[in-house]
């Protein structure tokens, strides 16, 4: 709310991008915290979102300071975090190869990858995100994005072997 109160068209392009990157990464965690339950959910975690992806893209890069290189870094890290919270939900799909969520202990997301029966699992405290699921074209992997920490998320990879299928985490790449 304090930082939606500075009026930004009137700073200096040097302030403006620094109240823009702490907007960006205000509404990213606030997103994420929507999301992983802590207050409203749904739509607001996907409207924090929203609002932190428009700050982020009003950010005019060529007048960005050295000084503020690393608050732009930062706030790119929690706003690609979250940015799965303002995808439109994606109706989960009844026959085939799907992934589905449950509650597993308290605070615990398991994710369930199910074809006509239950094929791999795994459980987290993070945020699963299904709108990121992405299903390999020969229907021998299956991608859900999975979200930690305010700036963290990793990619977990459902993957079809010899042995069966197994869960492969994939951690954010430092490139």
């Amino acid at each position: 709310e304090v930082l939606d109160k500075v009026e930004v068209r009137t700073l200096a392009p040097y302030v403006r991008n620094r109240v823009l990157l702490r907007r960006a990464g205000a509404w990213a965690a606030l997103a994420f915290y929507r999301a992983r339950g802590w207050g409203a959910k749904g739509e607001l975690a996907a409207h924090a979102a929203q609002r932190a992806v428009a700050e982020l893209g009003s950010v005019e890069r060529q007048e960005l300071l050295e000084e503020d290189r690393r608050a732009w870094r930062d706030a790119v890290a929690r706003v690609q975090a979250s940015r799965w919270a303002a995808a439109a939900p994606v109706a989960p799909a009844q026959k085939g190869l799907r992934l589905v969520t449950e509650h597993g202990r308290p605070g615990e997301t398991c994710a369930i990858l199910v074809d006509a029966k239950p094929l791999a699992r795994r459980c987290t405290y993070g945020v699963v995100w299904p709108a990121s699921v992405s299903l390999g074209k020969d229907g021998s992997a299956l991608s859900v994005s999975v979200q930690h920490t305010e700036t963290y998320r990793e990619s977990w990879l459902f993957q079809r072997g010899r042995r069966g299928w197994s869960v492969r985490v994939l951690p954010r790449a430092p490139t």
